[in-house]
């Protein structure tokens, strides 16, 4: 790990090396590390004309694509720090993070730019041509002077609070981590790693910067592709992809697929964002021949600091979360700051060069949560709470046992319960909320607010829906809303979470009258449904959001759909069109028309004329 330079100089180096490999492709496009870097320094020297300096942080609002990588760079190579702004965010919580952040350049493309009418600086509109002319034409690199304690990126994480906050990462922690995987991985100029990861999630920085310091390729998935089985399948055969990340749930999901099969070609999975579990390591050895890598750490510690191989025991019950990346250390303490004995447990503390600088404008939780470190020999070193539990086993691999806070991670991506129910809370008919996760089927974790109303009126679910999606992502509204006149107590006072009831459905919940389904394809559809929903009757015009779905549940039902009907429904027409049986139905049976021709049609209809209901039913199935 003697390599020199920054993450964006590495890069640069590699693209001095060999200017015409292919550095990124996304669906039909391609770039080479030549044009990549060229494309860059024109960003980085229009980013300079407005002031964009070292620490001078700059949003950057886009899906996926090869634009988003060349403004990653530009930030860089500008000096600057980027802070992602996910378009798919509700325009509040863009709007306060803008406003915490005090970016004042923001990075976009034209789909998106009208979000940011108004905002105070300056928007650059990376796919249209004026805002990079005259900038760059001398393609040279910028060379601007930067230390590795300079901020490369900001992510902002959930708050118990209800406000987001922001962690500040240096180059330093990113420049380790992603050296320590080319030392430890040797990826090579042949080989592919797919890039899936939200690049509002942190396991995303890596994925983005790993190929580039060695000649290997950026394969980027369509926006969402990663959310869609078949789709991962396809472009991970097609590409014939060496490296790959995911979250466990959606590993899980994957390896559920019908096309789930070995893919000699890949070498090496990580997982990250929640516990692999036990079943889950078996599942994957007896599926895949690749190796697979178990990976831990917090956003405040730059992606991940301790990694495990699987060493593919079928008959393993612990899985551990195994050992410190070099230049980092981990500790199992207790209240006081002590080493607990090896086997007992404790908080779990990280330390070294990984660590974030701290929370962007707040003081106070900085010092709250990074406190100095009393076991590093560094003049003013720190470790950081990171709030799980833990401990050392025999073999010297750190387990870890889960949270001591109302902190969750929820299909990946880090939640504070508390920050939901704060939400909530602020609805005018809401007295009281706690929010917990449950988890019916095992990795089918759902989000379940409880909530006393106020004494003004009783709000709907759909309204309670409707006010939290204006504040909070996707992923942070609660699948379930269970109304209560008062929650169970300790004997301290506190909510006694153990004895909230389990969320059931009614009729009442979801606010809609039972419909039976009609015809065939309705009623093999209410029976796909409900193998994922704990409800008696799903109706034809019950919604599946309201009934508790969410985006994996909804991958799973689109596999089944083509397994049952012989058809492909896209995961987009699922979410956006098809959230009814009846309006899915509907899908369905145009495709499937679609797919008939005349001659079909009527010599069907030919036979139906002289057919009884019976036996119409029976010929449609």
């Amino acid at each position: 790990m003697q390599a020199r330079g920054l993450i964006h100089q590495l890069f640069e180096q590699q693209a001095e090396r060999t200017p015409n490999r292919e550095a990124v492709r996304f669906e039909e496009e391609s770039v080479t590390y030549a044009e990549l870097n060229r494309r860059a320094n024109r960003l980085a020297y229009r980013l300079r004309a407005i002031c964009v300096r070292p620490d001078v942080l700059v949003g950057i609002c886009m899906e996926r694509s090869i634009e988003l990588v060349v403004a990653l760079y530009g930030v860089l190579k500008a000096g600057g720090a980027y802070v992602p702004l996910d378009p798919d965010y509700p325009k509040d919580r863009l709007a306060y993070m803008i406003k915490d952040s005090k970016v004042k350049r923001i990075i976009t493309l034209r789909q998106f730019a009208e979000q940011f009418d108004g905002v105070d600086g300056d928007v650059l509109i990376l796919d249209e041509s004026e805002p990079l002319d005259g900038y760059g034409e001398e393609e040279g690199n910028p060379n601007i002077a930067l230390h590795e304690s300079h901020l490369a990126y900001m992510f902002y994480t959930s708050g118990s609070t209800g406000r987001p906050k922001g962690a500040m990462n240096t180059h330093a922690a990113i420049r380790n981590r992603v050296l320590w995987l080319q030392h430890t991985f040797e990826m090579g100029e042949n080989d592919k790693l797919l890039q899936k990861s939200p690049y509002s999630f942190d396991v995303s920085v890596w994925e983005f910067f790993w190929p580039h310091i060695c000649g290997a390729c950026l394969v980027m998935a369509k926006p969402k592709g990663h959310l869609e089985n078949a789709y991962m399948w396809e472009v991970i055969k097609r590409e014939c992809i060496t490296f790959v990340q995911f979250v466990p749930t959606m590993l899980q999901t994957f390896l559920r697929a019908e096309q789930a099969e070995d893919l000699p070609f890949l070498k090496h999975v990580f997982l990250c964002g929640e516990p692999l579990s036990a079943a889950l390591n078996e599942r994957f050895c007896r599926t895949m021949s690749a190796q697979l890598h178990n990976l831990y750490g917090p956003t405040e510690a730059a992606v991940f600091i301790t990694y495990w191989t699987s060493d593919r025991s079928l008959d393993r019950s612990v899985i551990p979360i195994g050992k410190a990346v070099p230049e980092n250390a981990m500790y199992v303490l207790n209240d006081r700051y002590e080493p607990v004995a090896p086997g007992e447990i404790g908080e779990l503390f990280i330390s070294g060069i990984g660590l974030a600088r701290g929370y962007y404008g707040r003081p106070d939780l900085t010092a709250e949560r990074f406190v100095p470190d009393p076991y590093s020999k560094e003049p003013g070193a720190r470790m950081y709470h990171t709030g799980d539990l833990g401990r050392w086993l025999t073999d010297g691999n750190l387990e870890c046992l889960g949270r001591n806070d109302d902190q969750v991670k929820v299909r990946g991506f880090r939640i504070e319960l508390g920050e939901i129910s704060t939400v909530l809370e602020q609805h005018p008919g809401v007295h009281q909320a706690v929010t917990v996760v449950n988890e019916d089927q095992p990795g089918d974790q759902r989000i379940t607010a409880y909530f006393i109303p106020s004494s003004v009126f009783s709000p709907s679910i759909s309204e309670l829906r409707s006010h939290l999606q204006q504040h909070l992502p996707d992923y942070m509204v609660p699948s379930y809303f269970v109304e209560m006149e008062a929650f169970p107590l300790t004997p301290s006072g506190k909510t006694d979470r153990k004895l909230l009831p389990s969320p059931t459905l009614s009729r009442l919940m979801i606010g809609q009258a039972y419909v039976p389904p009609e015809t065939y394809i309705q009623k093999e559809l209410a029976l796909i449904w409900s193998g994922f929903f704990s409800f008696d009757q799903i109706g034809l015009d019950d919604d599946f959001i309201d009934l508790g779905g969410h985006s994996l549940v909804a991958t799973q039902i689109v596999v089944r759909c083509e397994h049952a009907f012989g058809v492909k429904v896209s995961l987009k027409d699922m979410l956006t069109q098809g959230t009814t049986i009846r309006a899915l139905a509907s899908i369905i049976e145009a495709k499937l028309l679609a797919e008939t021709d005349d001659a079909e049609i009527e010599a069907l209809l030919s036979e139906m004329e002289h057919l009884s209901e019976e036996e119409i039913e029976a010929l449609l199935k």
